[in-house]
């Protein structure tokens, strides 16, 4: 070991650079990325509003959190910027989850919950999905006890797709109060499913709504997003904030954003109609097509056609989608969603991969 080794309980933690070599040449429907673009109309707009300042000055929020202020109905005290939400549950780890305290999360859930209650030294306790993708309320409810510090989960959730009711939302927000933990109910996915949270932000002083601009407007690049809650919440994500984190050229673009919305509700009807033309060709194709309620589409494969199978074949087509072979997911496989000029070629694709998989 290296006398320069980083802290004890950080070697056992293993990242894959960022680096996409691999990718190049594909259309890749795995990552949930908005891949049909934004118009070269709107593109040209948006690059006509930046000015030379955005590169060589430091970055002021002001302007961004105003308009964001002014979208949520939310006084600016109740807002961090942030760089992604990503970078939002970094800092809610960082201020509130001390070495030891316990994190009660969803499994399989996005894999930085799990990552950063290590990093932080935290203990993690996790409640699986049943088989049916929901929830067992009253089980992730027995998880929360003395030691628990956060409660975190998303809503809709990924990978499975679903979302906790309202009702039990405020359950697990109410239980988190009574022993003195935080609970962070992650809304990256929002509005491709429409109920929010967020006026219960005013209701519980321990809730942390957070939010990104990857999905919608699917601007996943400019590493954008924010949390919302309540201002003595904030002031401890503020606290541990990195000097300048968000950059001028992410807060030009995200107000940008909220001005022209037409962008990001386009791109959310591109989504729900893509999801009709695949499910409606999967089904004749043999795959049972799963409620989701997020910018993805699951599809359970046919019998005897394994999830594995039809990611390679249409990974030697050009295409590259995600495939599951453990519960809830078993034999399932996701498939990112855009507008019609992406999928309807992908639908061919598909026909093709499966012609191909039953010869075999």
């Amino acid at each position: 070991m290296s006398k320069f080794s980083p802290r004890e309980h950080l070697l056992a933690i293993e990242r894959t650079p960022e680096r996409h070599e691999q990718r190049e040449g594909f259309v890749c429907l795995d990552r949930n990325e908005r891949v049909g673009g934004i118009s070269d109309a709107f593109f040209q707009d948006m690059l006509a509003q930046l000015s030379p300042r955005e590169i060589t000055a430091y970055p002021d929020a002001g302007p961004f959190v105003a308009a964001l202020s002014a979208y949520l109905g939310f006084p600016e005290s109740y807002i961090a910027e942030t760089n992604g939400s990503d970078a939002a549950l970094r800092r809610i780890f960082m201020a509130y989850l001390r070495p030891g305290g316990e994190v009660v999360s969803l499994k399989p859930s996005y894999a930085m919950y799990d990552l950063y209650t290590r990093i932080f030294q935290g203990k993690s306790r996790r409640v699986s999905y049943r088989a049916d993708r929901t929830v067992d309320v009253g089980a992730f409810l027995g998880a929360m006890q003395s030691g628990t510090q956060l409660v975190i989960f998303a809503r809709p959730d990924q990978p499975v797709g679903t979302a906790m009711a309202e009702s039990d939302v405020r359950k697990v927000v109410a239980r988190a109060a009574e022993i003195g933990a935080i609970c962070v109910v992650d809304e990256a996915y929002h509005p491709f499913f429409p109920e929010t949270v967020l006026p219960l932000v005013r209701e519980f002083e321990n809730l942390i709504v957070t939010r990104s601009f990857s999905k919608y407007p699917g601007c996943a690049g400019i590493r954008l997003g924010y949390a919302v809650a309540a201002p003595p919440l904030i002031k401890g994500l503020m606290a541990v904030r990195g000097g300048n984190e968000v950059s001028s050229l992410s807060l030009a673009i995200g107000r940008y954003m909220l001005n022209h919305l037409e962008i990001a509700e386009q791109f959310r009807k591109d989504v729900e109609e893509s999801r009709e033309m695949l499910s409606d060709t999967a089904r004749e194709l043999g795959f049972a097509p799963l409620d989701c309620a997020a910018n993805f589409q699951h599809l359970r494969c046919p019998a005897r056609i394994s999830a594995g199978a039809v990611v390679e074949a249409l990974k030697r087509r050009g295409y590259l989608v995600k495939g599951y072979s453990e519960p809830p997911l078993s034999e399932c496989v996701r498939v990112s969603l855009s507008g019609r000029e992406v999928i309807a070629p992908f639908l061919r694709e598909l026909e093709a991969a499966m012609r191909e998989l039953r010869v075999q």
